[in-house]
């Protein structure tokens, strides 16, 4: 009995210390949606994205901002844009300023495109926006979606693309020192004859901002591509301290995402690609999402590949994180999973380097019954609880106008990157030979997606998944070569009610478990 009592505790302890975890439409009640940046805190989520909206044929693209609970509920809700006005902002920075605000930066347009900061209280109510012209405008008023901000000695720095030749691609970094109100104090130009663009910001102990950006000629050659990652250190007046570019014989995408390392060096999350080739006279870049590092003398000390099956020209990394034990690194990316439906399936994957490079693991989440591009990933952060959060976009299935045409998307994961508890331990990883099949469902019962893994040995080469409703009909039959890691398949349109998922080789049923749909 003393045995039982201390295994019950035990269990009651660790239910209440496990990790929050969920996989989530988010539906900001428009048609269109993009969740493009997550900020965690100690107690909410805040998060901002795009919508488009459309009243009698009369279009608004706008900007959200939404704050959320832990378990990633709708607290409130605030939106900027007009008909006359639109607001888009793609990721590119949301910080809090103090204990009292928050500000993030992207495009307006009327009459005419404008980089503009956005300055918002812990309410989400507009504090203040404050828009500035390239500065080749009214000849250039190109404005590009690469841009980004971070607060900066009691005011902000920003980076953004601009052209100067409205004949021709050729993109250029143009950066901004502003004070706390919005006004510019300092102005810089980094420019090359190749197009640049800038991604992301880090400053350093001394005051230093150091800029990760993109140089290729994409856009400016139809094959025979340069592509390099490119990091820019410049001071608070904006002049240049250092340039590093990767190897100009090797194709490298954005540096998007730079983490500093405590001996003074850098990891950059990237893309390592392949020219592919289209025809006799144009191609394609596809890539691979990548991490380097860059010791403190800006020599490349080591490179980690995470190869797919099929690279493709958006699956270089999107973001990555020190992981939240300083084991190593993570990173997002775009993967593809199969051909079998005529073209690329893609899911999500998550993946960890350690400190020296060397690969860890990866986590696949494979989306089925949505459009196959689907899910997109915006944004990864860690959060407080040791976990991490993944924002981006869904697309459901076209229905004519029953759905919105784009849901955003929420992926909550504990500290091992698991989305089903338990994926990283030993029975999930590394089966010993003879181990009856296990499936693992979460959550249980289910409300928007049922996630499944099949657990204590591989899958089969004929090994199917199916689920079948509480009166045995087949909904759902999904070939296990198809589903590496996660198993994520929507419920949201099912009925509440009982359900069965099991896992068939060679026709036989080796594991089954059920769960519940609710409203």
């Amino acid at each position: 009995m003393r045995l039982l009592y201390i295994f019950l505790v035990f269990l009651i302890w660790d239910a209440g210390n496990a990790q929050i975890t969920f996989n989530k439409r988010f539906n900001a009640g428009f048609p269109f949606q993009n969740v493009t940046e997550i900020l965690p805190t100690d107690s909410c989520y805040y998060l901002i994205g795009v919508f488009t909206d459309s009243v009698e044929g009369v279009q608004t693209v706008g900007t959200f901002l939404t704050k959320l609970n832990a378990e990633g509920e709708i607290h409130w809700q605030k939106t900027i844009g007009s008909p006359s006005k639109y607001y888009e902002t793609w990721g590119s920075g949301l910080y809090t300023v103090g204990d009292t605000s928050l500000v993030t930066m992207g495009i307006t347009k009327d009459s005419t495109a404008k980089v503009v900061v956005i300055r918002y209280d812990l309410n989400g109510d507009t504090l203040f926006t404050k828009e500035y012209f390239s500065p080749f405008y009214p000849e250039e008023p190109f404005i590009s979606a690469d841009q980004y901000i971070i607060p900066y000695k009691n005011g902000f720095s920003l980076a953004t693309g601009v052209d100067s030749d409205p004949s021709f691609a050729n993109a250029e970094i143009y950066w901004m020192r502003l004070n706390k109100i919005g006004q510019v104090i300092e102005t810089a130009m980094f420019s090359s004859p190749l197009q640049d663009t800038p991604e992301t910001q880090v400053i350093d102990e001394y005051g230093n901002i150091t800029i990760g950006a993109f140089t290729r000629n994409i856009g400016q050659v139809n094959q025979n591509f340069t592509c390099q990652a490119q990091i820019l250190q410049i001071d608070s007046l904006g002049n240049q301290k250092w340039l590093y570019k990767t190897p100009a014989n090797q194709l490298f995408s954005s540096a998007r995402s730079l983490l500093p390392t405590p001996d003074g060096g850098l990891i950059v999350g990237t893309g390592k690609g392949v020219e592919t080739a289209i025809n006799s006279s144009s191609g394609r870049v596809d890539w691979n999402p990548c991490f380097f590092k860059l010791n403190a003398d800006r020599q490349m000390e080591w490179v980690r590949e995470f190869r797919g099956e099929f690279p493709w020209t958006n699956f270089s990394m999107v973001k990555i994180v020190e992981a939240t034990d300083q084991s190593g690194y993570l990173g997002i990316s775009w993967t593809a999973e199969t051909e079998s439906i005529g073209e690329l399936r893609k899911g999500t994957w998550l993946m960890k380097a350690s400190p020296q490079g060397d690969s860890l693991w990866v986590r696949y989440f494979t989306l089925f019954d949505e459009e196959p591009l689907a899910p997109e990933p915006m944004d990864l952060k860690a959060t407080p609880d040791g976990g991490y959060i993944v924002c981006g976009a869904i697309d459901p299935p076209d229905d004519g106008g029953v759905h919105p045409l784009r849901y955003g998307w929420l992926l909550k994961l504990d500290e091992h990157g698991c989305l089903v508890p338990g994926c990283h331990l030993p029975n999930s990883t590394a089966p010993e030979p003879g181990t009856p099949p296990q499936l693992a469902l979460f959550p249980n019962p289910a409300r928007d997606f049922i996630n499944f893994e099949l657990r204590g040995a591989r899958p089969a080469p004929d090994g199917v998944f199916r689920i079948l409703d509480a009166q045995g009909r087949l909904l759902q039959s999904i070939p296990a070569r198809e589903a590496p890691g996660t198993v994520v398949v929507p419920v949201h349109d099912w009925a509440a009610g009982a359900y069965v998922v099991q896992y068939l080789e060679g026709g036989q049923l080796r594991a089954a478990e059920q769960f519940l749909k609710v409203e």
